[in-house]
């Protein structure tokens, strides 16, 4: 039996899965694979150091950080959000341990979206040695962090191509895909691109007429995805009992406990419906 595990991204939303994923790990929950966008991929590092609470603090820490996000980043460093000091200087305060994240023996693929092409990329661990650059493409939200380079390509959010790419799972053969969202499964996405949202979005990326096209049809993605997602018998879904309501950066520590929590209690409601499932 595979078993492969799937996380949604979401920004602040993710501390609702650092939750859940922190109860897999005293549990033992045993994974083969995990598939990650955005901060799904930021709460995977933490799950193969397996290191339990550490997304916690670091969502605590890092939001509320000017180094990280700010206005005056886009001046100093041509970015608002600043994924370069999260990895280099956090973990100077949260340390990472790095050596039990490189010998995990748990796959990791994470998603990011190539603005050259407009379409989802898929990076392995095991086949990049700066994977974490992967990491940073997978979470790199458009206009308010720069493009990463990754093989003469460049790359930015994979949940505009990709939101949840439990179909991958599937193609590569894995008999028992867990998914973890962090909005409610009935949450439909509008359009926000009007006229002056594509007039930005021009300012930034004129040069990259297929991933406009991406952005302008990605709430379509996203639709279609947890569509197809619902009428799926053979895959186990935890999802919020209640909608998150989480700015992408939130600093706000009462409501990120409030989550946190929240994935806590709904862990324990699926835990033995989990457990059969594995069995």
């Amino acid at each position: 039996m595979k078993i492969a595990l799937i996380l949604q991204g979401g920004g602040a939303r993710g501390i609702y899965t650092s939750a859940i994923l922190d109860m897999f790990l005293t549990d033992k929950i045993h994974i083969d694979k995990i598939y990650a966008v955005s901060a799904g991929a930021l709460n995977a590092l933490n799950y193969l150091s397996n290191q339990k609470g550490r997304s916690k603090k670091a969502f605590k820490y890092t939001f509320k950080l000017k180094e990280f996000a700010s206005f005056k980043n886009i001046i100093k460093k041509k970015t608002f959000v600043d994924f370069d000091y999260y990895f280099n200087e956090v973990p100077k305060t949260i340390p990472f341990d790095f050596e039990t994240y490189t010998n995990s023996p748990i796959d990791l693929t994470v998603v990011a979206t190539c603005i050259e092409t407009g379409k989802p990329a898929y990076f392995n661990k095991s086949e990049f040695k700066d994977f974490i650059d992967c990491v940073k493409a997978s979470s790199s939200l458009p206009m308010v962090s720069k493009p990463v380079e990754i093989n003469f390509l460049h790359y930015q959010d994979g949940g505009d191509s990709d939101p949840l790419p439990f179909k991958k799972a599937i193609q590569e053969g894995y008999d028992r895909i867990i998914v973890i969202t962090t909005r409610k499964l009935s949450y439909r996405k509008k359009t926000t691109h009007n006229k002056e949202r594509m007039l930005t979005y021009k300012l930034f990326y004129k040069n990259y007429p297929r991933y406009m096209k991406a952005l302008k049809i990605s709430h379509q993605n996203y639709n279609k995805e947890f569509s197809f997602l619902m009428k799926e018998k053979n895959v186990f879904i935890i999802e919020p009992s209640e909608s998150i309501k989480l700015k992408h950066l939130d600093k706000n520590d009462e409501k990120i406990d409030y989550y946190y929590n929240l994935g806590l209690k709904d862990y324990e409601k699926n835990k033995e419906k989990l457990r059969n499932y594995l069995s």
